[in-house]
């Protein structure tokens, strides 16, 4: 065991590894220097969330915020500069005077939506996160920043997170996501750092630990992430920022349960042969894991979890978390470049009811589980199917972050329902989100040139929970053949949507994209088609069209559906 302060001074900087990401850092200072000014978080922001749940104006101040004492609070590790180190102080006591560290959309509020309770000492991830970075200023520029300022931000982390945190049982303390890990392990290393009350210190650490155990929960033996794998960094990357420090300073081993190989295994399954990831539930495809984490994992592990061939990018994270772009710094090592080993196969994930066949140019993954996980979306059975190129068969993944998407009205978005996912619609009923909907696979075959799983779908809408109602899928990848097959044991108006991002041509019995690389077929006197074209806003607020493919079963008396997708080589399709 190091005492706190040695823990930091281990680390080194000005590496030809992580030069690029100091470029980066640099690159953006003299953008901010140059302008001479800071953000300010502003009233019209706070009003806006009270008004109509926008978060964005809000958040986009807060965030650049953060991004612009992030930059200065890494280049001064390396470059030296009186100017960059008086704006730097300015900007942290400007975050010593903010309103509330807590985002808008996390602050409780009046019933009647006029006014926020409790904003300047309420614990949310942002606020936690705010902490840990103040708590790590104060040992790295202890001899650098004016000692008023040290001792407003230690006041302000003690006020506005520790002492709350310590006066009562938070929410997130008990929740299997995220939010356990990523508000405790901020705790954790504020307290590791700055409480010198030793009975203080312990009780809070244990519940830390406490919180961080709920984290693991909420991951099986199987080590899915089922928030998906932008939840994967946030979450995990916070555990193990946390868990380091721990383990140095206290001693204590936060890896010990066999799940963690699988945890950090997954990645290499959710990667798909485009290079981006598993789209499921509120993640979207493009995800980075930074290589901090990667560097981290190979030394504890011997697991490399994704490709890197350069250090992760300033930019990469767009909340600018100092948890991530610190360790950027700090850990990456150019070791792991050579030691990535790229994962094919077929993968079971027998807690998420997940089913995925990887290979170098082919994905495929179809996924069961219930409709009350965490960033769920009312999506058993569906699945999604691509190349390198990327795919033809998708997933919406998640829209602007507003209140209404994490309220009442989530359901009501073409991102989490049903109808916008590659599933049946029955009878106009669609998939219902809790616990209670819930879909298993009960059936697995591999064969060596053959992958087949069924699902048993009957508690996956309110309609079928009377009747046997199964979905199969049985891939073939030699001979480059999906086959989809609904079945159930009495008829039902049956209707089944494809979701894709690419037009398809109709033709007669068929779909086709990419000038028939991509080949969808239905039985033309069974089905009539239809397709319903959607301009819809991404997570990152930009537009995009999605189009939702919708066949009709004309015999209302027909108890078995299939449809089925053929594709062409590579190769043929390379020199169209």
């Amino acid at each position: 065991m190091i005492p706190v302060e040695e823990y930091f001074s281990n680390f080194s900087v000005n590496k030809n590894y992580t030069k690029p990401f100091q470029d980066q850092v640099e690159k953006h200072i003299g953008e901010l220097t140059r302008n001479g000014t800071f953000l300010l978080p502003k009233l019209e922001g706070y009003l806006a969330y009270l008004e109509d749940g926008n978060r964005k104006l809000l958040e986009d101040v807060y965030f650049q915020r953060r991004r612009d004492a992030v930059s200065l609070a890494l280049y001064l590790q390396w470059g030296h500069s009186e100017e960059k180190l008086h704006l730097f102080e300015e900007i942290l006591f400007s975050i010593c005077q903010e309103y509330s560290w807590a985002l808008p959309a996390h602050i409780p509020i009046s019933e009647d939506k006029t006014r926020y309770i409790d904003a300047y000492d309420t614990v949310d991830l942002f606020a936690s996160e705010t902490a840990h970075f103040l708590a790590e200023c104060t040992v790295l520029f202890k001899h650098k920043l004016n000692t008023v300022l040290l001792d407003m931000m230690k006041t302000e982390i003690q006020k506005r997170v520790l002492t709350p945190f310590a006066s009562k049982e938070w929410k997130f303390e008990r929740l299997t996501n995220n939010w356990s890990a990523v508000c405790a392990g901020s705790i954790g290393m504020a307290v590791l750092i700055l409480e010198e009350d030793q009975e203080k210190r312990c009780l809070i650490l244990q519940r830390v630990e406490n919180a961080l155990e709920c984290f693991l929960q909420g991951y099986g033996n199987d080590g899915a992430c089922v928030e998906g794998m932008g939840y994967w960094v946030y979450g995990v990357g916070y555990y193990t920022y946390f868990a380091d420090m721990y383990e140095q300073v206290e001693g204590e081993n936060l890896f010990a349960a066999p799940k963690w190989k699988e945890i950090v295994t997954f990645p290499l399954k959710a990667m798909m042969p485009s290079g981006n990831y598993l789209p499921f539930s509120d993640s979207p495809e493009k995800v980075t894991i930074p290589s901090s984490l990667n560097a981290f994992f190979y030394k504890k592990f011997g697991i490399v979890p994704s490709k890197e061939s350069t250090v992760t990018n300033f930019h990469f994270d767009h909340c600018y978390r100092w948890g991530h772009l610190s360790r950027v710094l700090w850990w990456s090592n150019e070791e792991v470049t050579d030691s990535y080993q790229d994962w094919n196969g077929e993968f079971i994930f027998d807690d998420a009811k997940w089913a995925i066949v990887k290979q170098s140019n082919l994905y495929f993954a179809a996924k069961g589980g219930h409709n009350g996980e965490s960033h769920n979306h009312n999506d058993l059975g569906h699945f999604i199917l691509g190349d390198a190129k990327g795919l033809i068969f998708d997933d919406l993944g998640a829209t602007v972050y507003t209140a209404d998407y994490f309220g009442e009205k989530r359901y009501e978005f073409a991102h989490t329902r049903s109808y916008y996912h590659s599933v049946p619609y029955l009878d106009k009923q669609e998939q219902r989100e809790g616990l209670d909907y819930q879909a298993t696979i009960i059936e697995i075959s591999q064969e060596p040139k053959t992958f087949s799983v069924m699902f048993d779908l009957h508690d996956a809408y309110p309609n079928t929970k009377d009747i046997t109602f199964t979905r199969s899928y049985t891939i073939l990848p030699d001979e480059r053949e999906l086959t989809i097959q609904d079945v159930f044991t009495q008829p039902i108006p049956y209707e089944t949507h494809f979701i894709t991002r690419k037009k398809p041509e109709i033709q007669s019995g068929t779909l086709s994209w990419n000038h028939g690389q991509w080949t969808l077929h239905f039985d033309k006197e069974l089905f009539t088609v239809e397709l319903e074209e959607l301009e819809l806003k991404n997570h990152f607020n930009e537009n995009e069209t999605i189009y939702n493919i919708i066949f009709i079963s004309k015999d209302r008396n027909s108890q078995e559906f299939t449809l089925k997708v053929t594709w062409l080589e590579g190769e043929k399709y390379e020199s169209c």
